[in-house]
């Protein structure tokens, strides 16, 4: 079958159907294409999209083994709004048991390595051992308390204050933001220790145990990044955040704030007890092999 094409300054317009062979040219204003191939007919269709508004509507009613061939567009449709993963309550309670009898477990073992890195973090420069931070909690309405080691100096916010322009970012500019910058001058000696190990990410089990934080979820946004969420990208706020999650295993802190919400909506439609155990020891072995950590 002849393809179907089109050159920079022809435009296509409704097409009813299309035969098993044939060539259809139109010219119009149209700048939108559907094409309805008849029942059995096998479509080849092959369209040079010039313009970055136009659209084509394929709809195939192909019952037999024929083969469809989908070459992409220059112009990307509209993506559509995800779909959340419904899961059941066995799914909810296990998630619950995992992050207490795990959670829990390890931050009993880990306490005198706690209590130790607190002297440090405290001997190292003026301020408190740990960092506490609102952070969106799961539904998007409300805030928690977030734990983590502090890596900064407590008078970071008034000697870079250009690192906290938060109203400085927009939509447009997502895929150029990182959450963390390499060469940060506002991170202390031990808190470069800390985080090229992830110790500094010890604490959040205590929101683990307290039920704000699952092991396993989307990262935990800071309030005034919500307002950067589209309708497709805050369905992550439908699920509790984690301390790990789908973002952190694939990429870390070396994906952009843009890169990072795309994981995260991939979790939210896979997330499964399965997936959440395959995380948890990806995490694990990125500790150990300290990637992605800044």
């Amino acid at each position: 079958m002849q393809p179907m094409t089109r050159s920079a300054s022809e435009s296509l317009e409704l097409v009813p159907s299309l035969h098993d062979a044939g060539t259809v040219e139109a010219e119009s204003a149209h700048d939108d294409v559907t094409i309805l191939p008849e029942p059995g007919s096998m479509v080849d269709v092959d369209i040079d999209l010039t313009r970055p508004d136009d659209d084509v509507l394929v709809a195939k009613r192909l019952p037999t083994p024929e083969r469809v061939h989908e070459r992409p567009l220059r112009a990307a449709p509209e993506i559509a709004e995800p779909v959340v993963r419904e899961v059941g309550n066995g799914y909810v309670i296990a998630k619950r048991v995992l992050d207490l009898t795990v959670g829990g477990t390890v931050l009993v073992a880990t306490s005198p390595v706690m209590a130790v890195l607190s002297i440090l973090t405290r001997l190292d420069s003026p301020g408190p051992a740990f960092f506490r931070q609102q952070r969106v909690a799961q539904g998007g309405k409300t805030s928690f308390t977030f734990y983590k080691y502090r890596t900064m100096y407590v008078d970071a916010r008034e000697r870079f204050p250009h690192l906290y322009a938060y109203h400085e970012v927009d939509e447009t500019k997502l895929a150029d933001f990182y959450y963390k910058q390499p060469d940060d001058p506002r991170v202390t000696r031990v808190g470069k220790f800390l985080r090229r190990t992830s110790l500094d990410e010890l604490p959040n089990l205590i929101n683990v145990v307290k039920g704000d934080l699952s092991l396993v979820g989307p990262r935990p946004e800071i309030p005034e990044y919500v307002r950067l969420y589209n309708d497709r990208h805050a369905v992550k706020f439908t699920v509790k955040p984690g301390a790990t999650g789908l973002s952190v295993v694939n990429g870390r802190n070396t994906l952009s704030i843009a890169e990072q919400m795309e994981v995260e909506v991939e979790y939210v439609q896979r997330r499964s007890f399965k997936l959440d155990l395959q995380i948890l020891v990806r995490t694990l072995w990125l500790i150990v092999r300290r990637r992605g950590a800044i």
